[in-house]
């Protein structure tokens, strides 16, 4: 009875090693680009019985005899495959590409670097003393693109073109985040419960506004009862008390408000909640900020034994909650105003479909089975700012010029998304978009943001079934910049505003490609330029300058390589990396059909 079950876990095990790293393309498709010249198809290559073929960095066809494919070559370390890249993307100054690799036989990943424009193949090593000048978790660049401002390992630098220097200016134990050049040419960040800017030519700070989740300070206190009412009528002594209280409580907001060296006081909000998100606007007048209850997001008894411990002994591990055991988040929004310190809560009232009961046909069908009679409940839907697997920022984005911010939020029950905006005068919600799903809102095609030269938001919807590009100026009408039965995802605005690249599958379900659309255009529909063919999973990010695209790029039989192409019209790319191992280029794999096979629900 083993035999059978050996072999079963030995054909599963290949089906996956094959289709590992894989994309769908057609067989006809599979040559591949590599600097320029076109690499014969696998297919049309002849070659003695038993050999395997792959081709070098000279793109020249080698063959080798095939060696056979054992389950314990496939459950073994995964280094004999390739070492290949991780987090792609450019350095800070973007002058150099930038991508991790594990060392062998290590589970260290080493960061190695080369030049888009003379580089040597699968890069060089970089020296850790220069990390900090090449990796980013965050990176922005001021309005006249004299500064730039990242963070690497929770720690803010600033690099100066003029002097050409790097400096730090993060301070503290606490981490900073949320980096953005104001419009009189600070930088703002977030650290701890402050939000700060600094000169970057000066490096003098200054903090923004801070909050606190606790009863703000009262110098004096109402009579909490009859008896301390008439004590304080009645003796002199309490009211002269009471009245100095006063007088210093009002000479310090005074000096605060007059003096911009110091703190100024902080918002306070209920001791019961927690902040979710803030994020203060551009001209540093406004700012929005989200709290949260203190719920547990687990119990005591959430664990899981771990049996494999050093001691020998079994760990009960914290883990999160069950899924059914998840209780209702809701988020309350705040517009915070820095000129007079006071803050106004953002009713979501204003969003259609607040009350809506969208689980009524699911709840009176339930209670039809048990004989009794639904009522539809308007109460108030749990509502929260959008959260995503794709990213870690707030949902919130500020228009680097206009007075506009775009805030994406979300249905705990998961069946609406909203993107509004805010009318500053009014003190309320707009709603520019709303996103709904009677099955779920996806967890990803969820980015947007702001037209650069236009109060207009760009952002991704599945309204029509696959995930197309929108434009939404804030007082017209939605236009579509792409239409059609495949799906837009990872898009990014040209550094000029023009363009938004994005990556779709338009020629089939497993094939992407890189394409790009003017954002400028008075046409119905605006014609995308597609600027890659390489027929494959193919990944990209552009350059800072907008010039270039860094390409990671699989097909169903190749582990990813890295490729340049051209970010400004379509270019054969250039192959410049050579990551996979001689070992697995020396298999004999074939590649699976795809079929297709047509769904009964779309």
């Amino acid at each position: 009875m083993q035999h059978p079950l050996r072999i079963s876990i030995t054909c599963i095990a290949f089906a996956v090693l094959t289709a590992c790293q894989a994309t769908t393309q057609n067989s006809g498709q599979d040559s591949l680009q590599n600097s320029g010249k076109s690499i014969t198809p696998i297919a049309d290559a002849t070659v003695a019985k038993g050999s395997a073929l792959h081709y070098t960095a000279n793109n020249q066809i080698v063959a080798h005899n095939a060696s056979t494919i054992t389950l314990e070559k496939i459950m073994s370390d995964p280094d004999w495959l390739g070492r290949f890249a991780d987090n792609a993307g450019w350095s800070v100054l973007g002058d150099q590409i930038v991508f991790e690799r594990k060392r062998a036989g290590s589970v260290v990943k080493d960061v190695f670097t080369l030049s888009p424009e003379k580089f040597e193949l699968n890069g060089s090593l970089a020296a850790l003393k220069d990390l900090h000048l090449l990796q980013s978790s965050e990176r922005v660049v001021s309005q006249d693109g004299r500064y730039i401002a990242w963070i690497y390992n929770k720690q803010g630098f600033i690099f100066d073109k003029m002097t050409n220097r790097a400096d730090g200016f993060s301070h503290g134990q606490d981490s900073i985040s949320q980096l953005q050049f104001m419009l009189d040419g600070r930088l703002s960040f977030k650290q701890g419960a402050h939000m700060h800017a600094i000169n970057p030519d000066t490096f003098i700070r200054q903090s923004l506004f801070s909050w606190k989740f606790a009863d703000a300070p009262v110098a004096v206190k109402a009579a909490d009862d009859y008896i301390a009412q008439e004590q304080i009528e009645l003796i002199e002594y309490i009211q002269v008390k009471r009245q100095e209280r006063q007088d210093k409580a009002d000479q310090r907001e005074a000096l605060v408000e007059a003096n911009s060296a110091l703190t100024p006081t902080p918002f306070y909000f209920d001791n019961d909640h927690r902040l979710s998100a803030v994020s203060v606007a551009p001209n540093g007048k406004w700012a929005i900020i989200a709290t949260r209850k203190k719920n547990s997001l687990r119990q005591d008894s959430d664990i899981m034994p771990h049996y494999i411990q050093e001691d020998g002994r079994i760990a009960a591990k914290k883990v999160r909650a069950r899924v059914a055991d998840a209780k209702p988040q809701n988020d309350e929004l705040y517009l915070l105003d820095l000129t007079t310190g006071k803050s106004h809560e953002l009713a979501k009232s204003a969003l259609p479909g607040y009350n809506e009961d969208v689980l009524a046909s699911v709840k009176a069908e339930n209670a039809w089975a048990k004989g009794e009679i639904y009522e539809t409940n308007r109460l108030p839907r749990d509502i929260t700012l959008f959260s995503s697997w794709y990213w870690s920022e707030p949902p919130i984005y500020w228009h680097k010029s206009a007075n506009q911010v775009g805030i994406m939020l979300e249905a705990w029950d998961n069946k609406d998304r909203w993107i509004v905006t805010v009318d500053f005068a009014k003190k309320a919600l707009v709603t520019q978009h709303r996103l709904s799903d009677q099955a779920w809102i996806n967890y990803a095609f969820n980015r947007f943001g702001w037209l650069k030269n236009t109060t207009s938001l760009y952002f991704l919807s599945e309204h029509s079934g696959y995930s197309q590009l929108y434009v939404k100026p804030v007082d017209g009408q939605l236009q579509a910049l792409t239409q059609g039965d495949f799906v837009v995802d990872q898009i990014t605005q040209s550094p000029d505003g023009q363009y938004i690249y994005y990556k779709a599958n338009k020629k089939h379900p497993g094939i992407y490609e890189i394409y790009r659309v003017a954002t400028d255009t008075n046409a119905s529909l605006p014609k995308s330029d597609i600027l890659t063919q390489l027929n494959g999973m193919t990944d990209y990010v552009l350059s800072p300058d907008g010039t270039q695209l860094l390409l990671t790029h699989s097909t169903m039989n190749r582990p990813p390589e890295l490729y340049v192409a051209s970010a400004l019209s379509a270019t054969t790319p250039v192959k410049i990396s050579q990551f996979v191992s001689e070992e697995f280029m020396a298999m004999s794999f074939k590649a699976p059909s795809i079929i297709e096979v047509p769904s009964s629900h779309v």
